[in-house]
């Protein structure tokens, strides 16, 4: 009969050698294993790009559920790979956790610090760290007043204005800011799960989300359990996302943050900055345009704070691409003028396709139809055969459409407007090329194949979007009080 002390010796050496093969295959990239930090929605969406032991983006953290690995350094594939942009962009993580340049918790003096907080859209999903609005924000600050600013980026791609709070809290203000921009909304409002955010942070917080904390944090080195979780995920034994709170609602979803949660979480923003002497300033960037931009006005309204409709400024700018499009192509731009009046969708296509055809359904539904784009001066094209393609269709004022766009390649083969795509619950997801249009009266739309314009995917800027954001912030700023007074400025 074998000692007990010669079974566990064997089974320490066997556990192991079992780590050491699982941690050396995961180092030449063989096999993929996951964290055993709870990841919602969006995070997976980003972590299934590279989710490799050495590839994750994220770390656990109590107070704010997940934060950004220190140190980091990922080469992410762009989602989605328009014609003219380049196929992958590059992720660096300073010691803090940001991706920023290394910068001290002390702050030199007359140097003016803002601390850029938001979600991926102030990160620079699918675009590189220069592009980011922070740092073109910098580099316009240094242009007129050079050696005064610095400008931090808190970008946490997937959070919503809640964890924004508690980034601030536990992170943000040991840096000591004098300007605070706070821009969430997407997360808040888009993304649905059995819980809310609130009772998460809640449950994470807690006495017993503590314990479970550091007992997570010691499981995540262990390769073994993360490839048996993995198997167990396979298996449909186990759901990624193991960090929902036993508290559900009976309707099964919920929204992440409700609209008065979010005006609750901009006022303790604003309050907690001022307290540390800094001044805040509310941005909407939500290109998903969801409800939570009446939440962002309504907050920064009650809480006395600045705000910028980033939003409202970029679709302005689209507007005028298309109107201008239009010009440049002698077509009267797409406009309803009454709510009968059916939508013409235009695309302009480079070269000489077979034929063009549309992929579209309204947002309520999950059923496509596919029909042809003409350029032969019927079907609501004007001109035939000027390289715009169009399609009158049934869409009428109010309907939100769900739609991108095909080509033939010239081998008789379909092609989507973008590579890579993928669609969930009937949402656009990252990466897809599929886009929303909410049709307005009086509203026109000319789309330029291969193109999204200020955009890099449907969700996110691309780096002239960005520049126009930078633009915004940058007078916002500026007008500051607090901003005049330390320029020596009336």
């Amino acid at each position: 009969m074998k000692r007990p002390g010669a079974i566990l010796l064997r089974s320490v050496i066997l556990f192991v050698m079992i780590e050491a093969v699982l941690w050396g295959l995961a180092a030449l990239q063989l096999i993929s294993l996951p964290s055993v930090i709870p990841l919602a929605d969006f995070d997976q969406a980003i972590e299934r790009v590279n989710s490799g032991a050495s590839q994750r983006l994220y770390e656990l953290d109590r107070w704010r559920l997940t934060t950004l690995r220190r140190n980091a350094v990922i080469s992410y594939p762009r989602h989605p790979i328009s014609a003219h942009s380049a196929e992958t962009y590059t992720v660096r993580t300073n010691s803090a956790g940001m991706r920023n340049a290394e910068v001290t918790y002390a702050k030199p003096a007359g140097l003016l610090r803002i601390a850029c907080l938001g979600d991926s859209s102030t990160f620079g999903f699918n675009v590189e760290a220069d592009d980011a609005y922070p740092h073109q924000l910098q580099e316009l600050l240094d242009a007129d007043y050079p050696g005064r600013f610095q400008v931090l980026n808190f970008g946490v791609p997937g959070y919503a204005s809640l964890q924004g709070v508690e980034h601030l809290k536990h992170s943000v203000l040991d840096f000591h800011p004098d300007v605070v921009t706070f821009a969430f909304g997407t997360n808040d409002r888009f993304w649905h799960g059995p819980a809310s955010l609130s009772e998460r942070l809640r449950a994470s917080q807690s006495w017993s989300g503590t314990v479970s904390f550091e007992l997570r944090r010691i499981l995540n080195l262990s390769a073994t359990y993360r490839a048996l979780r993995m198997l167990l995920f396979h298996a449909g034994a186990l759901h990624l996302d193991a960090t929902q709170p036993t508290e559900q609602k009976a309707g099964g979803v919920v929204t992440a943050v409700q609209l008065e949660e979010m005006e609750n979480a901009i006022a303790a923003a604003g309050s907690l900055a001022a307290h540390a002497g800094a001044a805040a300033v509310v941005l909407n960037i939500d290109l998903n345009e969801t409800d939570a931009v009446k939440a962002s006005t309504e907050g920064a309204q009650r809480a006395g704070l600045p705000f910028v409709d980033i939003v409202e400024h970029l679709a302005k700018r689209q507007r005028e691409y298309e109107s201008d499009l239009a010009s440049k192509h002698g077509v009267a731009p797409t406009t309803l003028a009454d709510r009968t009046q059916k939508f013409v969708f235009r695309v302009i296509v480079d070269g000489h396709p077979k034929q063009v055809s549309m992929r579209h359904r309204p947002f309520f539904k999950t059923d496509y139809t596919i029909e042809a784009l003409y350029d032969d001066g019927t079907h609501g094209d004007e001109h035939s055969g000027d390289g715009v393609w169009s399609l009158a269709t049934d869409y009428t004022p109010g309907t939100k459409v769900i739609y991108s766009y095909f080509s033939d390649n010239g081998d008789g083969k379909l092609v989507r407007e973008f590579t890579d795509s993928f669609v969930r619950n009937g949402f656009p997801m990252l990466g897809s090329p599929e886009r929303g249009l909410v049709l307005e009266v009086g509203a026109a739309h000319v789309d330029v194949y291969g193109t999204m314009y200020l955009r890099a995917d449907h969700a996110h800027p691309n780096e002239e979007g960005h520049g126009l954001i930078a633009a915004q912030v940058r007078d916002a700023i500026l007008a500051l009080p607090l901003v005049r007074k330390a320029l020596g400025q009336p």
